[in-house]
């Protein structure tokens, strides 16, 4: 009789601490789950901080090689003045 209670009395206690450690899953699961959604957030924004930065480094590329053309075009021809452009007439068709 009293090993039966004593069996009895160890199985609530397996079952009790067997409840607090599901208890104890589910919450680390979320937590888990939280984090993960945060790591996915930082990932996505440094992918968009590193393609708006490429985005101005190539800009300020372009910038630089167009200034160094046109620096070099007026070094070639410093003298002579840009040509005008020729006059253009716009044709007008009457129906």
């Amino acid at each position: 009789m009293t090993s039966q209670i004593e069996t009895n009395l160890k199985f609530e206690d397996l079952l009790t601490e067997r409840h607090q450690l599901a208890a104890l899953t589910r919450m680390l699961t979320s937590k888990v789950r939280g984090l993960e959604r945060m790591v996915s957030d930082l990932t996505r924004d440094i992918k968009r901080l590193e393609f708006d930065r490429n985005l101005e480094m190539e800009a300020k590329e372009q910038a630089k090689t167009a200034k160094a053309t046109a620096e070099s075009q007026m070094e070639a021809s410093p003298t002579s003045p840009p040509a005008a452009p020729a006059e253009k007439k716009k044709i007008t068709q009457c129906r």
